[in-house]
Order: structure tokens, then sequence, then C-alpha cells
């Protein structure tokens, strides 16, 4: 079992105050005030729990973890929205590092990755719990500006203000 450096417990906070105990809001502002804070918090979440390129090795806890898991969520999203018939616009809020847009762009889909901050080119940077760059209607007397098929929140509901997204994703969202 590997016991956390205090850099490591350092950062594992940094990641608690910046997801889990602030509002979306206050997320953006820390990375437009610091934008590495964003950075080294995936770096640390790359390097530790997860993989960034093939071959890349795991961290242990997270790959005993993960088998433990009845499904891996991105994977079983991607599977089950590559079934579907295109076309088909699918918006991944919180996207991470847009891991559902690397599978399902180069098959043919139009995904739209989200996040607080964009790092490359599938990911668009905005506030998932405010107000989404897409047309919408918040009710559905005004029908007709949604341009989205499917909305995917894995593991993205994280913020204080989390029902914003459920909000935006209901605004978004095709009727049906």
């Amino acid at each position: 079992m590997n016991v956390l450096s205090a850099t490591d417990y350092s950062s594992l906070r940094h990641i608690n105050e910046l997801l889990y105990k602030s509002t979306s809001e206050d997320a953006i502002r820390l990375v437009q005030r610091d934008p590495s804070i964003l950075e080294d918090v995936r770096q640390y979440v790359a390097s530790s729990f997860c993989f960034t390129e093939p071959g890349t090795q795991y961290h242990t806890g997270f790959r005993q973890q993960v088998k433990s898991w009845p499904i891996n969520p991105v994977g079983q999203y991607v599977s089950e929205i590559a079934a579907m018939k295109r076309p088909l616009v699918v918006a991944d809020l919180g996207c991470g590092d847009a891991a559902i847009a690397k599978e399902l762009v180069p098959r043919g889909f139009c995904v739209l990755s989200y996040d607080l901050k964009s790092d490359n080119h599938y990911i668009i940077q905005a506030d998932i719990c405010t107000k989404l760059p897409l047309p919408g209607s918040e009710t559905r007397e005004h029908s007709g500006g949604q341009v989205v098929d499917i909305v995917v929140c894995a593991l993205s509901l994280m913020s204080t203000n989390w029902v914003g997204c459920i909000r935006e994703a209901w605004r978004v969202l095709k009727s049906g």
C-alpha cells in the first residue's frame, strides 16, 4: 500500500477544495487566477489514478478499485452511444480529458466536451452549471432551440451548485 506524501495530501486537499466544496463559479475564478491549478490537479490525478497514454501504468489502488466496479462508466457510455444511429449530438458535461470525444468523434459522432479549462482541441471551456454556450430553453413552450440528443454527466456533479448542471442539461436537450 502506498503512503501519501505531504505533497500528495496537499494535492488531494486541493482537489477536494476545487471540486467538492465550491461552486462552479468559484472553481472557474480559481482557475482564471492560476491556470496551472487545474493542470496540476489533472496531472496529479493522471499520474496517480489513471492512464494518460497507452502503456502508462495505473496507480495500484485505482486499478484495484476499477476491477471492483461492475462497469467502467465512460466505457459503458461510449459503447451505448456507439451502438446508436447517427447523426447524434452528444454533450459531455465536465468531460475531464474528453475521453468520450476521443473515442466517438473518429467514429463520426458529434461530441461537444465541456470543462472548466480547455486544454486541447476536444474541450470547450465553460461553466456547465450556469450557462452552456448552446441554444435551448428552460421551458418546453419555446422549444426548437435544443440541439443536443444526449447529455453525459460522468462524475461531473461535484460542485455545490450541481443542480445547475442538471438544469443546463434539460435546457439544451431535445424533447424526447
